[in-house]
């Protein structure tokens, strides 16, 4: 009996172990990557589809504007987030789309996709309107948001923006 709960403790310590490898292995093995193939990729089509119900007409845009930039969030090769922005003039630009697949969500992808798009373009200022699901993210990270009021029926829409110094920790 004894040996059956050694054998059953060697296995949750090896089962631990790995998810602790994998969870380490992917902070560190991550890679932001533009996208500019001309037909949108599966992976890509089924980010977009969460945060809007035209992606293949978004993803076109993508595709036939310069200042429009779309990056893929890649983990261990697989795209798990996106982040599409428009360039606006010199240092400030607008996030039209940001997504986490929802199985990645709560490891701070958002924030590094936000961060990297930011340091590439060298951004002074960043804003985004979204709806009131997704503003507790932007306050966590400094942005500072304002109602539009009800620009759609029935849908509060919200101006966050970020101003950026140096200093500053997205």
């Amino acid at each position: 009996m004894m040996e059956t709960d050694s054998l059953k403790s060697e296995s949750v310590f090896l089962f631990y172990e790995a998810i602790i490898r994998k969870r380490v292995l992917r902070r560190g093995q991550y890679k932001m990557q533009e996208i500019q193939a001309k037909t949108i990729l599966k992976e890509m089509a089924e980010l977009l589809s969460f945060v809007t119900q035209k992606s293949n007409e978004e993803y076109e845009k993508y595709m036939g504007l310069n200042q429009r930039k779309l990056f893929a969030y890649k983990l261990e090769n697989k795209i798990v987030g996106c982040i599409g922005i428009e360039l606006i003039s010199g240092n400030l630009c607008e996030i039209k789309h940001i997504v986490v697949s929802p199985e990645e969500r709560g490891q701070k992808i958002g924030s590094q996709m936000v961060q990297f798009v930011c340091k590439r373009f060298n951004l002074t200022s960043i804003f985004a309107e979204t709806d009131q699901e997704a503003v507790g993210f932007y306050q966590k990270r400094g942005f500072d948001v304002e109602s539009l009021g009800e620009k759609y029926p029935g849908r509060e829409r919200f101006l966050c923006t970020l101003h950026i110094e140096k200093t500053s920790h997205l």
